[in-house]
């Protein structure tokens, strides 16, 4: 009982904008009773959404940052540099211990976390700083050199988020072919970020810079490899929205067109999920001429439901249906 405990995810909405709840703000206590003894039921510790926790040897947060791993990952490598600068072994010796020692034990937790680019520079950074000397090798080497393969000049040192990147396009991959739970639990993932992006285009197909205001998890830092190393993907039975008319256009495809500001696309796109509408059409009079007036005072269409499952979101901000109202006469 000692080694268990319980968090409580449950939310806050502030402007249109959801918060995981403290626990002053969500209280509650949960207790258990231990083997025959059914009569003294023994209080469970409660930890806060946002500490991270260790389990099979990865380090996550119910809350799904990444910054406690990011710090155990830092701190491993921060040991290696330390182990590496006050050692006295030759080339090969040192060249062996980052291939054979420090990476493996860096890539056991990434493909289960969202990583971005900058953080994994950041650890392997820590680690060639103590290396590069050992290996005879400037430490202003370019990255190029560094990485780069073998057959074409490079030392072919592993690189952190690439390998990443890989491991968890493989694992993504091999749950979608087994099409088993995991694999099933990712189609909706994906099914979910398509809903939220408002594309008729395969999320993983598009450009992730284009989409800065998303929030970070495990399937949109996986779309950030994809789209750093310019990979496309075919795949038969993702869901993808399309358009009931002709000539009709994705509300926020639209809007990308007019190259907004990250936060005032944020606050168009809270304004259109919270309306459950995709399209042009979806906010227009029958003949398309004219914005419905319910939308433009965010309320939803009374006689145009969205047959699909939306995600929850809280009534958006006056400042919010104030630019939406504004930002509608462009589309």
């Amino acid at each position: 009982m000692s080694k268990c405990f319980w968090y409580l995810l449950t939310w806050t909405w502030v402007h249109g904008k959801a918060k995981l709840a403290a626990q002053s703000q969500a209280p509650g206590t949960l207790a258990l009773t231990s083997g025959n003894n059914i009569t003294k039921p023994l209080d469970i510790k409660r930890i806060s959404p946002h500490d991270t926790f260790r389990t099979l040897g990865a380090f996550i947060t119910p809350s799904g940052s990444s910054r406690g791993a990011f710090n155990i990952l830092k701190e491993i490598a921060l040991d290696y540099a330390a182990n590496i600068t006050g050692s006295h072994i030759a080339r090969k010796e040192a060249l062996m211990s980052y291939i054979q020692y420090l990476i493996p034990k860096l890539r056991f937790q990434p493909p289960a976390l969202s990583l971005s680019k900058k953080e994994c520079d950041q650890i392997t950074s820590i680690a060639l700083q103590a290396l590069l000397p050992k290996l005879h090798i400037n430490r202003n080497t370019s990255c190029s050199i560094i990485f780069g393969p073998q057959e074409l000049g490079g030392l072919g040192l592993a690189n952190l988020y690439p390998t990443q990147g890989i491991d968890k396009l493989q694992l993504y991959l091999g749950h979608i072919r087994l099409r088993d739970k995991t694999g099933a639990l990712l189609r909706i993932d994906h099914s979910y970020i398509q809903l939220i992006i408002g594309s008729g285009t395969n999320f993983m197909n598009l450009d992730h810079n284009n989409y800065p205001w998303l929030e970070q998890g495990w399937m949109t830092t996986l779309w950030m490899f994809t789209t750093y190393a310019k990979i496309s993907f075919i795949e038969s039975g993702t869901w993808v929205p399309t358009i009931s008319r002709q000539h009709d256009t994705f509300i926020m495809e639209e809007f990308l067109t007019l190259k907004l500001p990250t936060n005032i696309m944020a606050r168009l796109n809270r304004c259109r999920i919270y309306l459950k509408v995709l399209t042009v059409s979806d906010i227009t009079t029958a003949d398309g001429q004219r914005i419905l007036v319910e939308v433009k005072q965010g309320n939803q269409p009374l006689y145009r439901q969205s047959r699909l499952t939306w995600p929850t979101q809280g009534y958006p901000s006056k400042e919010d249906w104030a630019h939406w109202g504004h930002y509608l006469q462009f589309l």
